[in-house]
């Protein structure tokens, strides 16, 4: 966990449009993916913005359950080659958008 970035609850993930940003939660962190093309309105990713996606990006399903991370969470409901595809995802992430926070109880361990 990097120094001074702050905790931010679901319903703060949730409610990041209205500041303007487009935020995404993936393992636990929370991933700026504003001014990206991809998670604007009408990209192919725009679904994700303001979601946890982390067990929908684990499994590669899409259905509305998978971004709830109360009723199905990362650290317990994804078997290890799910985790891998998921760790692809976040490297993937890293590499292109800045994080700015992390997911309030979220359970993980950074």
């Amino acid at each position: 966990k990097k120094d001074g970035l702050p905790d931010v609850t679901l319903e703060e993930l949730a409610d990041c449009t209205a500041n303007g940003r487009l935020w995404m939660g993936c393992m636990g962190r929370i991933f700026d993916v504003t001014g990206s093309e991809f998670y604007s309105a009408g990209g192919s990713y725009a679904s994700f913005v303001g979601k946890d996606t982390s067990v929908a990006l684990g499994k590669m399903k899409f259905n509305p359950e998978y971004f709830d991370p109360r009723a199905l969470h990362w650290t317990r409901d994804l078997d290890e080659r799910e985790l891998n595809i998921l760790q692809d995802w976040v490297d993937k992430f890293g590499a292109k958008y800045e994080v700015v926070g992390y997911i309030k109880d979220d359970g993980a361990t950074l």
